[in-house]
């Protein structure tokens, strides 16, 4: 028999499954409670309205992902390894992801889309941020780099590959945006020593 938590969790795991696929919008909680296998009346008895599903799914998805990206800065031996296994981690969150979800936070679920923007000014950027500073003691990342404008830059950037407008769907596959961008980004910042190591890294992805 589940519990409270184990019920709670069991429908956060099922809808954030389901939201990423099809977008925040698209699913309905008739749709969640039936592929969570519960009812109707015991998901609004964990969640009382949607808004509040969708908060809980956009901070499991971060924690989950946040943890795993500590544990690649963790095992890194210098900043382009750990730039690289980001990388790496990010193309393997955007696929079979459905950007339409970030338009979706944005428009219809402000109380999630501000946790996310508040993710992402603070505990995002301060990773790129001590990426970089990392990256330039080691010689690996250009000396003249202002480290919070390419933060910044690069915190924005990476979220644009989810503008539709920009990047149709239809048109673009997003994990091969997130590698081409990710690339420039990387290339752009790095000196010589740091370009052959980038390179090193990408030839033994292959």
């Amino acid at each position: 028999m589940c519990t409270i938590l184990d019920t709670r969790q069991q429908i956060i795991e099922v809808a954030t499954k389901d939201f990423l696929h099809y977008g925040f919008k698209n699913v309905t909680v008739d749709e969640i409670a039936r592929n969570a296998g519960i009812s109707k009346k015991t998901l609004y008895q964990e969640f009382s309205k949607k808004d509040d599903l969708v908060l809980a799914s956009a901070q499991y998805y971060n924690e989950k992902h946040w943890d795993e990206m500590i544990g690649i800065m963790d095992r890194s031996g210098n900043a382009i390894e750990e730039l690289v296994g980001i990388f790496i981690h990010m193309a393997i969150m955007f696929k079979g992801m459905n950007p339409v979800c970030f338009v979706d936070l944005q428009r219809y679920y402000s109380k999630a889309y501000k946790y996310m923007e508040n993710f992402k000014n603070t505990l995002l950027h301060d990773c790129i941020k001590d990426n970089l500073e990392r990256g330039i003691k080691e010689g690996l990342f250009r000396e003249d780099i202002d480290t919070e404008i390419i933060a910044r830059y690069r915190m924005e950037s990476a979220f644009m590959i989810m503008h539709l407008d920009i990047f149709p769907k239809k048109e673009f596959d997003l994990v091969e945006v997130s590698k081409q961008t990710s690339a420039l980004y990387m290339f752009g910042i790095s000196t010589l020593k740091g370009h052959k190591l980038i390179t090193n890294y990408l030839e033994n992805l292959k």
